[in-house]
Formats: structure tokens, C-alpha cells, sequence
């Protein structure tokens, strides 16, 4: 319960607050009833106090003076001032003070009440927030443990098990939307789109707390993109930078659109090859990623490597030499493992029919997807969307 200090030299008013305001039902307890600033001075500093509730006129010491003291001891106290007076300077200095409410007498105990649930409302919810960034900060900074520990000791697909099955009583907030689009845009250095995307997938927080919702999201975000780029592009891992920093950084920025914005920039100035750390020796990187691309829009046809150097003015042979040289696959190789990942993506909705899977990922002959996919995955399209 949060606890409430009143002081008031009227003995009848103080009693009546005492027994007539429902306490226990507002979530609150009396720790001091006073007739004096000095004695209410004394109980705030040998006790917690949430609330206090003051006479504004009072023999020694005013309830103003009490209030600016009992500030110092206690910044984040919460002020409801009662007077008989309809004095403007009081309540213009009340309102200095950031008072509650300044209630006149007598009193109606409705108004009171009324303020007392608002205060405890707005305790409520900040006692709340500061759980749930308590959980945030936790869960990060274990996400990024295993993240990290799993880069140097264990298999990759393992270390993100791990990162899922932590993260996994938030899939209610997080979601898994393929990255494909917003990697696109990224390696297009489409801010617009960038931004767009970022806005949709942020736009899963709902309800209580988003604030930390949003931070867990994009954290998760960080992570999954790092996962995505280090499998289908054959990025380094590692390649999103992720440490109790960056989880400051994300703390940061308290709404929905700071955390936009900074993500755009943080990760429109990593995909900035020539200025990311891991790439500056990467000096086709620029132009890869235009392949990447360019595959990524043109998945659903037969695009051939010629097609895509006639498309950026490169030799076939030139431009299929620098994509082995910077990703470690060939043209081909690169292609096959990006269509049977996304067709694996689409098999787990079963509103699309298997030929349909095929059609989307470029293939037109069934029995040629079936033999590519059980070679890649180790079972039939079919044998894995009963499994899924």
C-alpha cells in the first residue's frame, strides 16, 4: 500500500480525513496523522512516505513551508493541499509546488477521494513501467549473452534457439514478419520505405506499458536482423552490434517515433558498407548489395546472372566473380539457398497451396522444387508443412 501523511491543526478535520476516507479501498494507509509541520517533518524522516496531505494553515510552520521541506526529503512526493481560505496566492503557490489538488473546506469527500484515486492511479502505473523496464533490461541483456556467447562457442542455429526460447512469453508483443522487404529497402538505402517498415513493425506494441514493449521489440528486431543477414547474405555475424551499450542506447528513446528515427539512422549507417568497421575491406560491397536486390524483387522469376549484369552494366563472368569473392557463394548457389528459405517461410501458411509456394519462389515444375527442397531441408515441401 502506498502510505499517506496528514497534517492539520484542526483536530476534527484530521480525525474526520482519518475515518471517513476509505483508505484501505484506495490501495493506501495512514502512516501519520499530525497537527503540526514540525511533527509531520519528524515522521518523513523516519518513514516512507507516498502522500502527504497538509493544511495549508497551520501555527509554527504553513503547509507550504511543510510542503517545500518535505520536498527536499522526498522530490517525487505527492501534494494535495486543504484550506478554508479561497486565497488566489495560495493557490497560485500550491500550483508552484506541483500540488494535486488544493481542496477547500469544509471538505467534500468525494473531491478527495477523486484526487486520492488519481494519485494512486498514476503510482500505480509508474510502479508498472519501472517492473516491466526492470524485465526489459533483464531479458536484453540475457538475449545478448547467449548472443554473444553463442558467436564464439556455439552453433549458430543453437545460439538462436536460445534467444527465442527467452524471448518467447513476449510473442504476443514480438512478431515474425520476414525481414526481406526491410533488408531490401536497407540495402537500397531507402530511408522512406526504411521507415515504413519500421513504423508497421513497431506497430505491434499495444496497450499497457508500450514503452517497454518497444524496447524489447527492437532489440528482438536487432537480433532477428543480424540472424537474417548472416544466413542469407553471408554476412559476419556480429554484424549488427549488440552489447549492454546498445541496450542504453534503445533505453534511451522513450516513444514510438524517437525509436524510429533512431533506428533508421543506426541502420542505414551500418548497411552503409564502406563505413561499416566489418566491410571497409569489402570494396564491391556496394555493388553486391545492388545484386542482392535486385534478386530479392525479381524472386517469383528464372532471373539469370546475365540478366541482372545486363541490368547493372557489368560483365556476366566480371560480375559473377566479385558476388563469389564478397558473399562466399556463387550466383547459383546464392539463389537456390534464398528461394528455399522463403519458400520454407511461406509453407507455414497453409492458406497457400504448395504449387502456389513454388510459383512465388521461381519454379514453375513441381517435381524440380520437391527434389530441390528435400535436398536443402532434408524431406519434402509437403512432409515439412505437416511437420510445421
Amino acid at each position: 500500500m502506498y502510505q499517506v501523511l496528514i497534517a492539520d491543526d484542526e483536530i476534527l478535520d484530521l480525525e474526520g480525513m482519518c475515518q471517513f476516507i476509505p483508505w484501505a479501498e484506495l490501495g493506501l494507509e495512514v502512516s501519520g496523522a499530525v497537527n503540526n509541520g514540525f511533527e509531520a517533518l519528524q515522521v518523513m524522516e523516519t518513514k516512507h512516505v507516498d502522500i502527504l496531505v497538509t493544511d495549508v494553515h497551520m501555527p509554527g510552520m504553513t503547509g507550504m513551508e511543510l510542503a517545500r521541506k518535505a520536498l527536499q526529503l522526498r522530490p517525487d512526493l505527492k501534494l494535495i493541499f486543504v484550506s478554508g481560505y479561497q486565497d488566489f496566492a495560495y493557490v497560485k503557490e500550491a500550483l508552484s509546488l506541483q500540488a494535486y489538488s488544493y481542496v477547500l473546506k469544509p471538505m467534500d469527500d468525494h473531491e478527495l477521494i477523486a484526487v486520492l484515486q488519481k494519485i494512486t492511479n498514476e503510482l500505480n502505473e509508474k510502479l508498472l513501467r519501472e517492473e516491466m523496464d526492470l524485465v526489459f533490461s533483464q531479458a536484453a541483456i540475457k538475449s545478448i549473452e547467449y548472443h554473444l556467447i553463442g558467436t564464439r562457442v556455439a552453433h549458430k542455429n543453437e545460439q538462436y534457439a536460445d534467444i527465442y526460447r527467452i524471448t518467447s512469453d513476449a510473442k504476443a508483443l514480438i512478431f515474425d514478419k520476414p525481414l526481406d522487404c526491410l533488408v531490401s529497402c536497407l540495402l537500397a538505402c531507402d530511408r522512406v520505405m526504411v521507415q515504413e517498415e519500421l513504423k508497421e513493425m513497431l506497430g505491434v506494441a499495444r496497450g499497457e506499458n508500450i514503452k517497454s514493449q518497444l524496447h524489447f521489440i527492437v532489440l528482438y528486431l536487432l537480433i532477428r536482423i543480424d540472424h537474417y543477414v548472416s544466413t542469407q547474405l553471408n554476412y559476419p555475424i556480429g554484424f549488427i552490434p549488440l552489447s549492454e551499450l546498445e541496450v542504453e542506447k534503445i533505453k534511451n528513446h522513450q516513444t514510438k517515433s524517437e525509436l524510429i528515427s533512431w533506428l533508421t539512422d543506426h541502420l542505414l549507417n551500418l548497411f552503409d558498407m564502406e563505413n561499416h568497421p566489418r566491410f571497409k575491406q569489402k570494396k564491391h560491397a556496394k555493388v553486391i548489395g545492388r545484386v542482392i536486390h535486385y534478386i530479392e524483387e525479381h524472386l517469383h522469376l528464372n532471373v539469370t546472372l546475365r540478366e541482372v549484369a545486363d541490368e547493372l552494366c557489368f560483365s556476366p563472368n566480371y560480375l559473377g566473380a566479385i558476388f563469389k569473392e564478397e558473399t562466399g557463394k556463387s550466383y547459383n548457389e546464392y539463389i537456390i539457398a534464398l528461394r528455399m528459405e522463403k519458400a520454407r517461410d511461406l509453407l507455414q501458411d497453409p492458406k497457400i497451396k504448395v504449387y502456389e509456394v513454388a510459383d512465388r519462389v521461381g519454379y514453375r515444375y513441381m517435381p524440380y522444387f520437391s527434389r530441390q527442397f528435400k535436398e536443402t531441408y532434408g524431406m519434402t515441401p509437403i512432409e515439412y508443412r505437416r511437420k510445421a
